[in-house]
């Protein structure tokens, strides 16, 4: 990704806030498409051609990672101007996607620091939404290797020893929804715990 030419077409100021909305999503299409990644670009249009809104969502992706095909939410935010905050808003419309998906969710934007610090602090406490700007993209395969292989390692020890026995323990949770006797969603969890052993 040059991340010198993408500076150079943002913040020209006769290109409309729109057309660099739309580059940078292009930009980062054509990164993840050479990263390995199979993304593809959502918009919708009324009837006139007039984009009205993507519901939280610029791309999904697709990846195989540790031999896990993983799929991606993907929000893209063009804010060039200091006074710009991408606030907690973006954020919950990006982790309600991601949990509707069965995806990570991902952040990606011209600067890092345009963050409002509420939506900095949503990003931070779930574990399945990552960021990334400009200056940081080339850091994404590594990162999401490291959180996959994770899984990776716990599903090879149960591959190999078939006997692995595991518990989790929980000493609080707040807002515990379940369907059919299976948890689904929770907030506020304290003091959780995961073994295994054989």
């Amino acid at each position: 990704m040059n991340t010198q030419e993408i500076t150079t077409y943002v913040t020209n100021p006769a290109i409309t806030i729109q057309e660099k909305g739309e580059y940078l999503e292009w930009q980062l299409f054509d990164w993840l498409n050479k990263n390995g990644f199979t993304p593809s670009k959502t918009t919708y249009q009324d009837q006139f051609g007039n984009i009205k809104g993507d519901g939280g969502i610029d791309l999904f992706a697709t990846r195989l990672i540790n031999n896990q095909r993983i799929n991606f939410v993907i929000q893209c935010k063009c804010y060039v101007s200091s006074r710009s905050k991408i606030n907690d808003i973006v954020i919950q419309k990006l982790i309600t996607r991601a949990e509707q998906y069965n995806s990570y969710g991902i952040l990606f934007c011209y600067d890092l620091s345009r963050l409002s610090n509420n939506a900095l602090k949503m990003v931070n406490e779930h574990p399945k939404i990552l960021m990334f700007d400009i200056n940081t993209i080339h850091n994404m395969i590594a990162q999401l290797s490291e959180l996959i292989l994770i899984n990776s390692v716990l599903n090879d020890q149960l591959i190999l020893t078939k006997s692995v026995r595991s518990w989790i323990k929980i000493d609080h949770i707040d807002n515990l929804v379940e369907l059919g006797g299976i948890s689904i969603k929770a907030s506020g969890i304290s003091g959780l715990e995961l073994k295994t052993f054989q």
